[in-house]
């Protein structure tokens, strides 16, 4: 069913979402002990619905995705297309640390990542891992909506870069944000798409972390990173 406003709004509602492949040690542990709001079709629909009857602006944060890639995953990308084909929202994401771009359906627009905006190069004695920040882990982006109109918000995007460890407004990389869109436009070809957005991701990897090698790999085998993967499984 399409849910449209017929009049203005009188509020704005913000639900934050988190995607099983970003925690799923924690996934759809709601019910249990409140501590994880998870992403699926029934909870966002039940947002949505909660929002409409209250004539309140729906904005959805979405902790969702692959770390270090600017194409989002193809199945979030099909999502967005229709949930706001039939639904009015705006969706915000975060979680891969570097800017996605941004794409309008009918209903509403889909900003898949704003990038990083509080990060830091960290190491880990015990584990062995060190993550370094590259330029691109640099860059972020601030979202304004204006939802005074009576369909769509107006939506202003104000990107920003870390400089000697202060943020500064920029317009340096617009045009990526740009490209980063249309590059949205390959997503219906979904072989060709994931082999870029993969490609991307193991470049990235190898630039920010030490090797993983068999040191590495015993290291990291302990029961939260076991239980982690088999319930991911």
């Amino acid at each position: 069913k399409s849910l449209t406003f017929t009049k203005g709004y009188e509020s704005v509602s913000i639900g934050a979402f988190c995607c099983y492949t970003t925690n799923a040690w924690h996934y759809d542990a709601t019910d249990k002990n409140g501590r994880l709001n998870t992403l699926t079709p029934h909870s966002v629909d039940a947002f949505l619905a909660s929002a409409r009857v209250k004539n309140s602006y729906p904005v959805l944060c979405f902790h969702w995705g692959d770390e270090n890639t600017h194409y989002p995953k193809y199945e979030h990308w099909q999502y967005s297309q229709k949930l706001l084909d039939t639904q009015s929202a705006t969706i915000i994401g975060h979680h891969p640390h570097v800017i996605q771009g941004i794409r309008s359906y009918q209903l509403g627009t889909a900003i898949y990542s704003l990038g990083n905006f509080c990060f830091d190069d960290c190491k880990s004695t015990r584990f062995g891992v060190e993550v370094r920040q590259t330029e691109e882990n640099r860059k972020g982006c601030l979202c304004l909506l204006d939802v005074s109109f009576q369909k769509t918000p107006k939506i202003q995007i104000i990107a920003f870069a870390e400089k000697f460890g202060k943020c500064f407004l920029t317009d340096e990389f617009t045009d990526e944000i740009t490209l980063y869109s249309c590059a949205l436009e390959t997503a219906a070809i979904p072989e060709r798409y994931e082999q870029m957005r993969k490609s991307e991701m193991l470049s990235a990897r190898d630039k920010r972390m030490n090797r993983r090698d068999l040191r590495w790999l015993l290291r990291h085998l302990n029961l939260p990173s076991v239980m982690a993967v088999l319930q991911r499984r």
